[in-house]
């Protein structure tokens, strides 16, 4: 995950592709989450409206996702067998992100 070499421009465009790909994936799963939450809901006959939401945690989170990568965290560990740089990246994201929504919700 090296630096893309170029100008301003073409960083800041590859930024933005990569953001917005990893934001089309997270609203995605929490679409589908909000979406199951609603059905849920709707066979109790309780109304539920907050789709919106799912695209603004995506992007707020794609952002975080972004920012954490670029510190590179847990790549200490990259030279190891696939399984342990895996596990580690999926276990530190997962806290930062959920120290973010916790923080987000207060």
């Amino acid at each position: 995950m090296g630096a893309p070499k170029g100008s301003i421009k073409q960083t800041a465009f590859h930024e933005v592709q990569e953001g917005l790909l990893l934001a089309l994936y997270l609203w995605a799963v929490f679409g589908l989450l909000v979406l199951h939450r609603s059905m849920i809901l709707a066979e109790n006959h309780i109304s539920f409206t907050s789709h919106g939401l799912a695209i603004i945690n995506a992007l707020a989170l794609a952002k975080v996702m972004l920012l954490v990568r670029h510190l590179h965290v847990g790549d200490q560990f990259k030279n190891a067998p696939l399984i342990y740089p895996t596990v580690l990246k999926s276990a530190l994201f997962t806290v930062v992100l959920a120290c973010f929504k916790l923080w987000k919700m207060r």
